[in-house]
């Protein structure tokens, strides 16, 4: 089954308990919308198949994020806008941040940092972050593998779209050509026709990552599909209601309707999170040291921290985390990174980070900097 989730939280209590960190408790409800059947398939002529897909919003998350990593994602674009901007400028601070991009860029080259983590150290500096704490439940979703929003251009506004996946099979020795106006959707009283690319070209024109994506996977005005190939495409629609039951996909393919007929249902569901509070300080050799910039990444979430305090669920079967941090002033920086945390009671409530001089590290990049 196909689902679509709504996500609210609540933060029921935090418990104070001595030297162990603090336990957080946030409860998670939410409304899960599944498509039955999740895909159907017809035969609209002798030899071709058309197999439509509702998309759920994490699927196209996934799909839009490994698609844009294949094609070789450049770096953000407010960080290029930011640096555009540094042309010139007399102000010192930027150009020190300028400096540390620049170190940045080596530790990815040398695999100190892996890319997506060092790009959002970068806009952590220029306050453009994905802020968070480790307890933002809505990015557990019923074990399913998340994956950011940030390639998918079928979020616009903070608002996902409705998506859906056609796969067309063409075993014929025909060339075949389906026009996307040929798509309808029906919900209720509702119907939605595909948005249309140059939709997309107006909306993303600051977003090149998202835009490369709707070149690659939205459904053209025309879809040209060659003898014995098989051909996946995508189209959107404004959201649809999903507290009707039934929802219709339709097909006008040589002059006769074929109809996709989905039934959607809605569960409320409840689950409850327990975390654990830990405090990261920067470890010299005899001091401990406040970090400027730190970033948490587990699984394929990345997120910067507003504080020195990050929650990890206490849930030993989740997903570990890795911490990566910076400290620098305007004579020379530092970096460090300790990998694949649990929440554990032998893990003491303050995480203490080793740091490195970027000089050390730039004499031997091949050494190993990973403190588990």
């Amino acid at each position: 089954m196909r689902n679509i989730v709504i996500w609210f939280y609540i933060t029921i209590f935090i418990i104070i308990s001595g030297c162990t960190p603090i336990l957080k408790t946030v409860e998670q409800q939410y409304q899960k919308t599944d498509f039955i059947p999740n895909m159907i398939d017809q035969e609209v002529m002798p030899k071709f198949t058309v197999t439509i897909t509702p998309q759920d919003n994490i699927e196209t998350d996934k799909e839009t994020f490994i698609a844009a990593q294949r094609g070789g994602v450049s770096e953000n674009e407010i960080i290029k806008s930011w640096e555009n901007r540094l042309t010139n400028t007399p102000d010192k601070n930027a150009r020190r941040i300028q400096g540390v991009f620049n170190e940045i860029d080596d530790l990815i080259k040398w695999n100190f940092l892996p890319s997506d983590v060092g790009y959002e150290l970068k806009l952590q500096m220029i306050n453009q972050g994905n802020y968070g704490d480790g307890s933002e439940v809505e990015t557990l979703k019923d074990g399913q593998e998340v994956y950011p929003d940030t390639y998918n251009p079928y979020k616009i506004n903070q608002r996902y779209l409705s998506v859906f996946k056609v796969v067309y099979n063409n075993e014929t020795d025909n060339i075949i050509n389906v026009s996307v106006d040929s798509f309808q959707i029906i919900s209720g009283n509702e119907q939605l026709n595909p948005i249309k690319t140059d939709y997309y070209e107006k909306n993303l024109a600051g977003s090149s990552e998202k835009l490369k994506n709707v070149f690659r996977m939205n459904m053209t005005d025309n879809v040209t599909i060659v003898p014995h190939q098989s051909v996946t495409k995508y189209f959107a629609v404004p959201t649809v209601n999903l507290n009707e039951k039934k929802l219709i996909a339709k097909l006008i393919f040589n002059n006769t309707v074929f109809d996709f007929d989905f039934t959607v249902t809605r569960t409320q569901i409840s689950k409850v999170f327990k975390f654990r509070e830990f405090t990261i300080k920067g470890k010299d050799i005899l001091t401990s040291t406040t970090l400027n910039n730190i970033v948490i990444k587990q699984g394929n979430r990345i997120y910067s921290l507003r504080s020195d305090k990050v929650y990890i669920l206490t849930d030993l079967n989740s997903e570990p985390l890795s911490i990566y941090y910076t400290n620098f002033d305007f004579l020379e920086s530092r970096y460090g990174k300790i990998l694949d945390i649990k929440s554990s009671k032998k893990v003491k409530k303050i995480i203490k980070a080793p740091l490195w001089y970027f000089r050390i590290i730039k004499k031997s990049p091949n050494a190993n900097y990973n403190s588990p």
